[in-house]
């Protein structure tokens, strides 16, 4: 089956976005400018406190429509890949999807990372 790209764009600070679908099957995140409040490990591609980014959905479990959100992703190398762990569906056996509509991010300042979220 091919892959959409529901999200696709450079962001900075903290902000959040709808996804153009819900499928999600995997994220990239990319430092594009690292932050200089970050801190560069050794002579290698991993960093500190550059940022995270979360999935998230939006609805109403009867207390009003909120958004909700899942774990943090840490954008701890120069180019992060998440993809779900495998889920059990009555249906159509192991899927490897996230049911998600929303993505936030926060990025530290002076910083940009890119993001891009696929799915089906």
């Amino acid at each position: 089956m091919p892959f959409s790209v529901y999200y696709d764009s450079n962001v900075s600070g903290s902000g959040s976005a709808t996804l153009s679908g819900s499928a999600v099957i995997f994220v990239s995140a990319d430092i594009v400018t690292p932050s200089p409040l970050g801190t560069h490990l050794l002579d290698s591609d991993e960093w500190l406190r550059q940022g995270w980014w979360a999935l998230g959905d939006n609805f109403d479990v009867g207390l009003g429509t909120f958004d909700y959100w899942g774990e943090k992703h840490f954008l701890d190398f120069d180019h992060n890949l998440w993809s779900p762990s495998p889920a059990q569906s009555a249906s159509a056996g192991f899927v490897l999807e996230d049911t998600r509509t929303r993505i936030r991010w926060q990025i530290a300042s002076g910083g940009v990372a890119h993001l891009h979220v696929f799915g089906y």
